[in-house]
């Protein structure tokens, strides 16, 4: 691994950077090391984990919210939870199946993929983007999902009221961004990449490995974006859906109605059954 305050500059060869889930405050100095690689052209992958409040601060602080706004993207504040479209019962677990116009996408829209999202926080556009950058969403939550900036509540969970409700579309979990260069980079490439992504916890082990197998869909979704970030659209490709189990979803009110159904409608059924029979014996 790279320790950035250890260098000035980021090695030539390297095809692309991961920070995965920074914690501390990053320096000055360490930001300037990060923007002259991208200025040669370099290529970022970033993952965030959701802000949350402690007292009266946003946390945590690492100054990656100033950078990313010179590119045109900001991070939202708080969690985004979705009390129908969850993945086990989990609020803030979110199973992402709509997607962007981007080439990391291409042929994504087509098939029945759901990349999920373990404690996720909103990644947009900025209110005025520089006109340098293009920046475009990779995929979105559910519309019934909600941005939650207090306590989460797993138990009859909803919106109270002062959160940011999910437009028609849902809200975007992750951005790619690509910052037009100067003049070509020493390897041709005319543009440098980044891809902020919302879920630094989608990157564990026990995402990626779902009762005791692989997680394909979010694998093949993590190995596209790196394609694209080193200029590899044409490897970008969503293979067939491979056979394998998958454990089934099923959210509070649907449970609340198999109970309901179970305790009075099976009942009710044989008793409406033994009625009948009784009539028809009768005539």
């Amino acid at each position: 691994p790279i320790v950035l305050r250890d260098i000035t500059k980021i090695p030539s060869d390297a095809s692309c950077v991961l920070i995965p889930g920074p914690r501390g405050q990053y320096s000055a100095a360490e930001f300037d090391v990060l923007q002259e690689y991208l200025g040669r052209g370099g290529s970022l992958f970033l993952a965030l984990y959701p802000l949350s409040k402690r007292g009266e601060e946003w946390v945590p602080r690492t100054g990656f919210d100033t950078f990313l706004k010179e590119y045109g993207v900001q991070q939202g504040l708080g969690y985004v939870c979705d009390a129908v479209e969850n993945y086990m019962g989990d609020v803030r677990f979110i199973p992402a199946r709509r997607f962007g116009g981007h080439a990391v996408n291409a042929g994504v829209q087509n098939i029945n993929t759901t990349i999920t999202l373990p404690y996720v926080g909103i990644v947009e556009k900025t209110s005025t983007v520089p006109p340098y950058c293009t920046v475009l969403p990779l995929l979105f939550s559910a519309p019934t999902s909600w941005e939650e900036q207090g306590r989460v509540e797993q138990v009859r969970p909803r919106p109270d009221g002062q959160e940011r409700l999910a437009p028609e579309g849902g809200m975007p979990l992750a951005m790619a961004i690509s910052t037009r260069l100067a003049k070509p980079s020493e390897s041709g490439r005319a543009d440098a990449r980044m891809i902020v992504w919302g879920s630094a916890d989608s990157l564990g082990k026990a995402n990626l490995i779902l009762m005791g197998y692989p997680n394909v869909e979010n694998l093949e979704y993590l190995l596209n974006m790196f394609r694209w970030l080193m200029g590899e659209e044409e490897q970008i490709a969503i293979p067939p859906k491979r056979p394998g189990q998958k454990p089934l979803d099923l959210t509070p009110d649907v449970l609340d109605r198999i109970q309901w159904v179970t305790l009075l409608g099976f009942p009710g059924l044989g008793l409406f059954v033994g009625i009948l029979a009784w009539f028809l014996r009768r005539k």
